[in-house]
């Protein structure tokens, strides 16, 4: 289930759960803002905030997007 979804089926035990996946492995990889945004997701989630939710789950979608792939 995307985030999205679970957010349109009020699922907010989900969209922490995959806030907080996203956020462990985003750091991993050295992706720091995205750390943050998961983790301010989680929050929202844990608080049952639709409208902050779905602010951050259109934020990390935008940074994602804008990732690039560079080989070395």
């Amino acid at each position: 289930m995307t985030m999205t979804a679970a957010l349109q089926n009020t699922d907010y035990k989900t969209i922490e759960t995959l806030a907080h996946r996203l956020k462990g492995a985003s750091g991993g990889y050295g992706f720091a803002e995205l750390t943050d945004m998961g983790k301010f997701l989680e929050i929202s989630a844990k608080n049952r905030h639709a409208a902050e939710a779905q602010k951050w789950i259109n934020a990390m979608s935008q940074y994602i997007e804008q990732v690039e792939i560079v080989y070395e």
